[in-house]
């Protein structure tokens, strides 16, 4: 009975998690995926009681769900040495920080 109510458990977080990804409205959201309205409310409102103190709108979210996250670099990199490409053959290329766009397309399509 707890590793069913575990599996529900994590079926609906990552269905609240795809649902906040969606931008969709949450009553929309439940139509496109033929689940109630009160079903994803309850769902919802009972992962946010896990994040107590934390913003309003947060949810709790496995980290298993993928996503992206917004990383900020500098515009100009002042301390760029080089670069070193990894293929998945174990192949490795260090490549000085000079080395021209061409040279690099070159080096990637033998490899």
């Amino acid at each position: 009975m707890k590793q069913e109510n575990a599996k529900l458990r994590k079926k609906m977080q990552r269905m609240i998690a795809k649902w906040e990804r969606s931008g969709a409205s949450l009553r929309a959201f439940g139509k496109t995926e033929g689940v109630s309205y009160a079903k994803l409310r309850y769902w919802k409102r009972k992962f946010k009681g896990l994040n107590q103190g934390a913003n309003e709108e947060s949810i709790n979210l496995p980290q298993d769900i993928p996503g992206f996250i917004s990383v900020e670099m500098p515009n100009i990199i002042t301390d760029f040495t080089g670069l070193e490409l990894s293929f998945p053959n174990n192949v490795k290329i260090t490549c000085p920080s000079g080395i021209g766009i061409e040279e690099l397309k070159t080096l990637i399509k033998l490899f």
